[in-house]
């Protein structure tokens, strides 16, 4: 078995999943248009202006003229200024709220990859440890196996030796298995994870 960490630090973790997390991108997609929103409100209260331009030539025997005729309009319509007040407030109170789900999520997402990415380093560092137990147990039985060859020790000691290599390596795979349910933990939790099992980074 070849181990090889995943090399990220705690900061790009968690850079990378609010950056790439599906459910935060729609939190911030509703502040946007609770923004448009509102936007479209407050234009309620600009007036309706209009403008227009003529031009004529005429000439006759004795004179000819060519009036330029300007004009412009200012129409306020049915426009109901206290309802767009209250229009406005309550836009605003939904922006204020979206606006507060994103906070909301975004600390909820950096605890998620903070304890997903400590969970992953503390398994990380069994593997290297559990390895070594492994090599130990494995040399321990070769040396019981020999002395038991030649008569040195029992059958008891060299099935004892060969239990605890059994149970070395056990606790090695098991290690190796926690771990990379770790890793994908993380990767899922940082929204680099894709459905064939790759990642986006």
């Amino acid at each position: 078995f070849q181990f090889n960490p995943y090399v990220i630090s705690k900061q790009e973790a968690v850079e990378a999943a609010l950056e790439n997390r599906p459910d935060l991108k729609s939190i911030r997609m509703l502040v946007k248009v609770q923004d448009e929103s509102l936007k479209s409100i407050k234009r309620l209260y600009a007036p309706e202006l209009t403008g227009n331009l003529s031009w004529g030539y005429t000439k006759n025997e004795s004179t000819y003229s060519s009036p330029l005729q300007a004009g412009a309009g200012l129409s306020l319509g049915s426009v109901n200024p206290m309802g767009i007040h209250y229009q406005v407030k309550e836009g605003e109170s939904y922006l204020n709220i979206a606006k507060h789900n994103v906070n909301i999520a975004k600390s909820d997402i950096y605890w998620e990859v903070q304890n997903n990415y400590i969970n992953m380093r503390q398994l990380e560092r069994q593997i290297p440890i559990l390895s070594n137990k492994v090599k130990a147990a494995l040399e321990n039985f070769q040396l019981a196996d020999g002395r038991y060859s030649v008569g040195l020790n029992n059958y008891v000691e060299l099935q004892d030796a060969l239990a605890a290599y059994n149970n070395s390596q056990l606790n090695f795979v098991e290690a190796v298995f926690n771990y990379n349910v770790a890793r994908e933990t993380l990767l899922k939790s940082m929204g680099v994870l894709k459905s064939d099992g790759s990642t986006k980074l």
